[in-house]
């Protein structure tokens, strides 16, 4: 399996924040879209990098209070570090990149366009789903149904 086969049962639009927003309202945007991450991009939609709950808890406990004064800018990970994958890149390696590199998100990029972003949660829910398909399946061939 792939991850454009992941990708083909998501939403499509991918939410994108500047690099000029202030951490709270960052915050709060993950918090109201229920995401963990927010892939940094320009109007024109270049993408600049990423910046997690992960990013904001990380500038909060080096901050403190202070933090109410960074923008996006000031703790992201900018693209030239940031990991991604491609739609034709197997489920199995990105669960291995996310794990060695410790990342619950990575955005889905081909030829610097953003196609999608593929969470730990997503594989999750993929191998389950097919750990049940399998198990009905023997559970059918093991009956004789």
């Amino acid at each position: 399996m792939h991850v454009a086969d992941i990708l083909k049962d998501k939403e499509a639009h991918v939410m994108t924040i500047t690099v000029e927003c202030p951490i709270l309202d960052c915050a709060k945007e993950m918090k109201n879209k229920k995401v963990g991450a927010l892939v940094v991009a320009d109007a024109a939609g270049t993408i600049g990098g990423i910046v997690s709950e992960r990013d904001v808890l990380h500038a909060f406990a080096d901050k403190g209070a202070d933090v109410i004064r960074l923008k996006v800018k000031d703790i992201m990970t900018h693209r030239e570090r940031m990991i991604t994958v491609t739609h034709e890149e197997h489920i199995e390696k990105v669960m291995d990149i996310m794990t060695r590199n410790r990342v619950r998100h990575v955005p889905v990029v081909e030829d610097g366009k953003l196609l999608g972003m593929i969470s730990i949660g997503d594989l999750v829910k993929n191998r389950l789903d097919m750990v049940l398909f399998e198990n009905e399946a023997m559970r059918k061939y093991i009956s004789g149904f």
